[in-house]
């Protein structure tokens, strides 16, 4: 029976592994820069063949020996006097940070109690960005404790935890860390506070944090009082300003009873671009409805309008509204019911990404006829187009994400443009067997493909859809840069039928999605 290794020889081991996975990756990297054409996708740690099975590397074998073994051995300290560890470990942490994190989270599943050096190792002035999930209860205090001395480089930071196992810690222990942390995060430039935040965390923010640009508080127990101190507010007299941070996004989501704070900082933060809150659209609306001399433009770049919380009477005043404050909207979500609030929506003369469902499968080529060159994102949802109108007019879309839409009837026409820059196609609820329906997808394929390698449709998902593998066959050889296609409860399509798929298409992952969702 062969003997656990000592301490001595697993350090002896870890040592010789860090000179192979450093030098393995310059290797690697050469490799990567002189295999411009290569079909095989590889990612810093692993390698994934034709098959999308994992190529075994020496790499591999070197990183993953080292992550399992931080538990067992101390790992060398930084201040070591041994100038090849020191030089080794500096390489491991700028490199393979996010790796050990990975293999952290794994660790952390087989409930492996993790030596604190992992942690502090995890913790590096190298790594900005930053996931405190991973990190138990019992190890806080060696964490805030090290982020006192290299918190100042995370730029993005998560700390929303699950907290709804019988051994997690509660909201208030969580929130409690992450006061004790956030001080110390001059230049974190994004926040996921998700379940995570109080009144007293946005106050120290607002002291503390003053380069962040994306703050989520989704579901927290935040009030108009805690949001009021997140902004600057007009000064009185003989009072000397205050620096405040300027953030561009703000996530509200699930956070109720805050309208009166979101009015506040939506008036007195002007750096605000994106405000994710169902209620948005009703405060700004009834703020200038009570104040009708109120002039002012607000750089919000995005409007959602969700359905449950609109009145209907209200949208056309809404849209005018909006129209006219936010004249920088990019991107717009909304239920349409009338051509009149389908014509409103081209007042947003930025607009480039359109999310809409129609109540009444209203007519879009109008539309698309109007925004000629612009949209670079659709969604659309239970409406009626001309796929020659779609692609004349949409020559820099990116992304098509099509569900209930009626197609309607046309001749080819060699002379349409190309949809170069199409990356993504999302088609829900189509029965393939109708002759329109193929003949329309099969032109927006076609068109998909030019000669830029680079920027050709590279996503395809089928969901809801009644297909045959003979006409899936045609669209994948149709293809030739796609990179994924993915099904969701699309049933003439079985397991056997992927897999023959995986054979003869290889460079192309195949598979069935666990769910979607269109929005």
């Amino acid at each position: 029976m062969q003997s656990r290794p000592c301490a001595k020889e697993l350090r002896s081991s870890l040592s010789s592994c860090l000179l192979f996975a450093h030098g393995l990756d310059a290797i690697h990297t050469e490799r990567l820069r002189s295999t411009t054409h290569s079909s095989v996708v590889m990612d810093p740690v692993s390698e994934r063949g034709n098959n999308g099975r994992e190529v075994l590397l020496l790499q591999n074998l070197c990183l993953k020996f080292i992550s399992e073994n931080f538990q067992r051995v101390k790992l060398p300290s930084s201040t070591t006097t041994n100038e090849e560890q020191k030089f080794n470990l500096k390489f491991l942490q700028k490199k393979y940070s996010t790796y050990f994190i990975e293999e952290a989270k794994r660790l952390m599943g087989r409930s492996a109690k993790l030596d604190n050096s992992y942690f502090l190792f995890l913790l590096n002035g190298y790594e900005t960005k930053v996931d405190m999930s991973i990190f138990p209860k019992a190890y806080w205090p060696a964490v805030v404790e090290r982020v006192k001395e290299v918190g100042h480089g995370f730029h993005e930071v998560n700390f929303k935890q699950d907290i709804r196992s019988s051994d997690s810690p509660s909201f208030k222990e969580v929130e409690e860390f992450v006061n004790e942390i956030l001080p110390h995060l001059p230049n974190v430039k994004t926040l996921d506070l998700t379940e995570s935040c109080n009144d007293t965390t946005l106050e120290i923010i607002s002291l503390n944090c003053l380069k962040l640009e994306k703050l989520i508080i989704d579901k927290c127990s935040v009030t108009n009082m805690g949001l009021k101190n997140l902004c600057p507010l007009p000064l009185e007299p003989n009072l000397i300003e205050v620096k405040h941070p300027n953030v561009k996004y703000l996530s509200l989501l699930y956070v109720n009873d805050v309208q009166e704070g979101i009015g506040i900082i939506l008036q007195n933060m002007p750096s605000l671009e994106v405000v994710m809150h169902h209620d948005v659209h009703n405060i700004l609306y009834e703020l200038h409805d009570m104040n009708r001399n109120l002039e002012r433009k607000y750089n919000l770049t995005s409007l959602r309008i969700y359905s449950d919380k609109l009145q209907r009477n209200n949208l056309i005043d809404i849209l005018n509204l909006f129209s006219d404050i936010c004249p920088n909207i990019k991107q717009l979500q909304l239920p349409l019911e009338t051509e009149e609030e389908l014509y409103l929506c081209l007042k947003f003369k930025n607009l480039e990404d359109f999310s809409a469902h129609s109540l009444w499968e209203l007519d879009l080529n109008e539309f698309l006829h109007s925004k000629t060159g612009i949209l670079q994102r659709l969604l659309l949802d239970n409406f009626s187009l001309s796929i020659p109108v779609l692609i004349r007019n949409c020559p820099k879309l990116k992304s098509l994400h099509l569900k209930n839409v009626t197609f309607q009837n046309f001749e080819y026409d060699i002379t349409l443009p190309s949809l170069s820059d199409l990356e993504t196609l999302f088609l829900v609820n189509f029965d393939f067997n109708d002759d329109l329906v193929q003949k329309s997808v099969i032109n927006i394929l076609s068109s998909s493909q030019t000669r830029n390698s680079n920027k050709k449709l590279n996503c395809l998902k089928l969901h809801e859809c009644v297909i045959d593998i003979n006409f899936l066959q045609l669209v994948l050889s149709t293809c030739s840069n796609l990179k994924t296609v993915s099904f969701y409860n699309c049933w003439e399509i079985t397991f056997d039928d992927i897999e023959n798929l995986g054979k003869s298409f290889s460079d192309i992952k195949i598979d069935f999605a666990d769910d979607y969702d269109i929005w």
